[in-house]
């Protein structure tokens, strides 16, 4: 377990140069300044570490960057969680143990909604043995479902169940920007 700054931002870097583009790997000294100039930033870091998240600096969709749990199964500790609190509390037998929005709440972080899975997905292979529940939209969870992904047989797929439902294979993937460096 890491439990200070200097070993937690050495894993940051060490994923980072693992897989950043080239022209990225200069940006590696603003971004760990990014995350030590916000103490909320850095206990979300240490967070996504602890859970097995994995986390990594990553360019979302040449924009900005993010830290984004980047495991390649979602950890099982973050797995068995149905979706969001309104559908764990609709569980009335064999309620899971917490849902995805709460977990993603309380570590100071959100889903990854499908777009930015997509994109994670073209340049990561995640997911190959679990899946991963996705911000879902409005019109989906209205109607009691929400969405996940995963990658089988060689593509990358987004499904949806129901919002209640849990499955010892389905996991929790974070993000959280930290803003255009």
């Amino acid at each position: 377990m890491i439990n200070n700054k200097e070993a937690l931002l050495q894993k940051l870097e060490e994923r980072f140069l693992k897989h950043a583009f080239a022209e990225e790997t200069k940006l590696l000294k603003p971004l760990k300044d990014r995350l030590t100039s916000d103490e909320k930033l850095l206990l979300v870091a240490f967070k996504m570490e602890e859970t097995d998240g994995e986390p990594s600096f990553v360019l979302i969709e040449n924009k900005e960057y993010a830290l984004v749990c980047l495991a390649k199964e979602s950890p099982k500790s973050r797995r068995s969680f149905c979706y969001d609190h309104e559908a764990l509390e609709k569980r009335k037998a064999f309620k899971p143990s917490d849902s995805a929005q709460n977990f993603a709440r309380n570590i100071g972080a959100k889903l990854l909604n499908e777009e930015e899975y997509l994109y994670l997905q073209k340049r990561f292979v995640l997911d190959e043995k679990s899946s991963t529940w996705l911000l879902t939209p409005d019109d989906i969870r209205r109607r009691g479902g929400a969405i996940y992904g995963e990658r089988k047989y060689g593509r990358v797929m987004i499904g949806a169940n129901g919002a209640d439902s849990y499955f010892n294979s389905r996991g929790v993937r974070l993000i959280v920007y930290l803003g255009v460096i």
